[in-house]
């Protein structure tokens, strides 16, 4: 008898993934909770699902009873999730007969929860890693069904490492549809190891860059929170200057020292390539600047306008 699969989520990552289930478990039989999205970005899971004859339902708010009712009745014996950011309930959870499995685009139990591949890279991570896991009634708990590491390369921005982590989930994939087609699941206890949970809530440094910070630091908090030329999820680096707020969107580290005749934050040189500013360490150079409407700044307009002096310091 053909197993049944029920999928829940959104946007390219679970289109690609069904793509993969089509063709490597073709005999499965598919059903899909397709969370409502905008098309802004492209094709959306249920449009997919329209021209691939796919069942499928749409939803605002997915711990429903009409989509539990779904589940129900289609009789899964198997749930997957797919860039869901929706706490999938007891209720539902329970539904299919063996759970589900959902790809988690971080190594657990080090880096659970939301935006960590800009906690990795902020925290300056060399390695870093995918896990596709059984979901329990925690976050980012459950199972470990495979896991792969890898390097992180280097000056990966929030945005690389996130298409590094999606390549590498779905590499996975191709090797787990014929599992999940056969039912062989593997599945063991994730390690006692640190475990570290990052929720909504958790903002580096509220979005602020300190300049008592080493150059490194910086210039890692930055590339960490930067998602160019996409949209930014999660939070803007930012700097005051002369009671105005603006983003910066690219810096370059300098190693010299400051010879602490500066105190940090001090522009030390401007110039329409860069203004450079004493750390903790030497110097950083703020190449690349943003208003508050995320537009791009010339430099030399933005140190005109400000009236910026060699010597001012930044808030």
């Amino acid at each position: 008898m053909a197993r049944r699969l029920l999928i829940a989520g959104r946007g390219k990552f679970a289109i690609d993934c069904l793509k993969y289930i089509q063709r490597l478990a073709p005999d499965c039989a598919l059903y899909v909770l397709a969370e409502i999205e905008p098309v802004a970005l492209g094709i959306t899971l249920a449009r997919f699902c329209e021209r691939s004859n796919i069942a499928y339902s749409q939803y605002r708010q997915l711990n429903t009873a009409r989509n539990l009712k779904q589940a129900s009745t289609f009789g899964a014996d198997l749930g997957v999730s797919l860039n869901n950011f929706q706490i999938i309930k007891s209720p539902l959870l329970k539904s299919p007969r063996e759970g589900f499995i959902n790809f988690h685009n971080g190594p657990l139990p080090r880096y659970g929860g939301v935006n960590v591949c800009s906690w990795a890279i902020i925290n300056g991570e060399k390695n870093y890693g995918v896990t596709w896991h059984f979901m329990d009634e925690g976050v980012d708990t459950g199972d470990i069904v495979a896991q792969r590491h890898f390097a992180i390369p280097a000056y990966s921005t929030a945005l690389d490492l996130t298409m590094t982590c999606i390549d590498t989930g779905l590499e996975m994939l191709e090797q787990l549809a014929p599992l999940l087609a056969e039912g062989i699941i593997p599945r063991k206890q994730q390690p006692d190891g640190r475990r570290s949970y990052f929720s909504m809530r958790d903002v580096p440094n509220d979005g602020r860059i300190d300049f008592n910070w080493s150059s490194d630091r910086i210039e890692r908090f930055v590339r960490g929170l930067s998602f160019q030329p996409m949209p930014n999820p999660f939070v803007y680096p930012q700097l005051r200057y002369a009671g105005s707020t603006f983003y910066v969107s690219r810096v370059s580290p300098q190693t010299e020292s400051n010879g602490l005749q500066s105190a940090p934050g001090t522009i030390v040189k401007m110039s329409e390539e860069g203004i450079r500013v004493t750390c903790g360490d030497g110097k950083i150079i703020l190449c690349e600047l943003m208003d508050t409407e995320f537009n791009a700044i010339p430099l030399g307009r933005f140190i005109t306008e400000h009236r910026m002096a060699v010597g001012d310091i930044f808030h």
